[in-house]
């Protein structure tokens, strides 16, 4: 099962989304812009390198980008950029309360940037800012999606569709949170494979 695929379903069913709260977009996220090229996007990426691919992506979509890193608390991190792949480009990113040399090899990668960003809730950010409809919340961050649900409570409690990644060892506590707020997990798509064995999947509910 693919992710274009089950969207597809649910559109054809009369879901109609006209928000689309993208935490952790990267350079995109095309099956989100494929599918509700109407809805207004609002991308969240803490990681500037992948603003230009972003702005190119969105280009004919109405969309907001917020250069925040979302988490369970407001305040100052540090964003750290790692190249996981031995190249000098940002693979992936997390936040941290310490600084973090260019160069240095963590358990994510190599350091490539770490840089001073703010930290943000989904439910303080979204406080002022009304959300008008149906809207759905992407949360894939690299492993940072806990602190991003326990933040986000009433922001993806009154969300139609919900779509976390989870690793196999996160995969109970995330279905466990999502199901706490009244959701049911409608399917698990996109599986990838490490050495033969299923590593990760993108769940929707």
């Amino acid at each position: 099962p693919t992710m274009e695929s089950a969207l597809r379903k649910l559109i054809d069913s009369g879901l109609a989304i006209g928000t689309v709260i993208d935490v952790g977009v990267q350079s995109g996220t095309s099956f989100l812009s494929e599918a509700f090229p109407r809805a207004h996007h609002h991308l969240f990426e803490p990681v500037d390198v992948y603003f230009d691919a972003i702005r190119t992506e969105y280009r004919n979509i109405q969309h907001e980008l917020h250069h925040v890193a979302v988490s369970s608390e407001s305040g100052m991190a540090f964003q750290i950029g790692v190249s996981a792949d031995g190249s000098s480009r940002v693979t992936h990113s997390y936040i941290a309360k310490q600084q973090a040399p260019a160069g240095q090899v963590t358990d994510q990668g190599i350091v490539q940037q770490c840089k001073v960003i703010e930290k943000v809730t989904l439910d303080e950010f979204f406080e002022p800012r009304p959300i008008a409809g149906s809207y759905l919340v992407k949360i894939d961050t690299d492993g940072h999606e806990m602190p991003i649900i326990h933040g986000g409570e009433r922001i993806l409690g009154g969300a139609d569709i919900v779509i976390v990644e989870a690793a196999m060892h996160s995969l109970p506590e995330r279905t466990n949170a999502l199901v706490g707020l009244g959701f049911d997990l409608l399917e698990i798509v996109d599986l990838c494979y490490y050495h033969g064995l299923l590593s990760q999947v993108d769940l929707i509910f």
